[in-house]
């Protein structure tokens, strides 16, 4: 098998490997939401909450969401013409839970005074927040990509000040070293000279006693 082939095989395998590890669980299920029980629907991700969080909101920025409201800790969007289910009115409500290595998602989606929607009474809105949820992985993985190279930046960033200060450093040594050769051959010339003066005063002081 060819270098090149093993290359492009080793790279599907890396894809497939990397999406079966960030693949999500999507469930729908009952949550407590205003003092009421209603239907939710909850995606689980292998990746940081912090990460999720980011993507979501560049997830509703570019679905036109707008701005949001908290209410009961969630994301709120109230009267929201999705697109993605032809423009419904819709009040959307979405929570993000998690740690450092895995998260969660909520989205509750009512079509108006409380009227929550489930698959059984509104299968296609369910679907359509499905597909949002799935969405949700590709983004993340850019959002996870940027932040990436944002920390190898600072890497860089720092690896080179350190480099900087070594070569600083080496510069500042070497001047030194030079300094100390020059007093060194200064200070062995004053030798000399003080010892020329000694042994002149030495014979002035034999010339003397004879």
């Amino acid at each position: 098998m060819k270098i090149q082939q093993l290359i492009t095989l080793s790279g599907i395998a890396f894809l497939l490997v990397n999406a079966t590890v960030n693949a999500q669980s999507i469930q729908e299920t009952t949550v407590k939401f205003d003092k009421n029980n209603v239907n939710a629907i909850v995606a689980e991700y292998k990746r940081p909450e912090s990460v999720m969080e980011d993507a979501l909101k560049a997830q509703v920025d570019k679905e036109g969401f707008g701005k949001y409201d908290k209410k009961k800790g969630y994301w709120s969007y109230i009267n929201i013409h999705w697109k993605r289910t032809g423009n419904l009115s819709l009040d959307i409500y979405f929570k993000v839970d998690g740690n450092k290595s895995k998260s969660t998602i909520t989205v509750l989606v009512s079509k108006g005074y409380n009227n929550f929607t489930s698959s059984a009474t509104d299968p296609e809105i369910i679907n359509t927040v499905r597909e949002f949820l799935k969405d949700l992985e590709s983004t993340a993985t850019d959002v996870q990509f940027a932040l990436d190279v944002k920390a190898q930046q600072e890497m860089v960033a720092d690896a080179e000040k350190r480099y900087n200060n070594a070569i600083s450093d080496s510069t500042d040594l070497v001047n030194q070293k030079q300094k100390l050769e020059n007093k060194i051959v200064q200070q062995s010339s004053e030798v000399q000279s003080k010892r020329q003066e000694l042994e002149q005063h030495k014979q002035k002081l034999d010339g003397m006693k004879q």
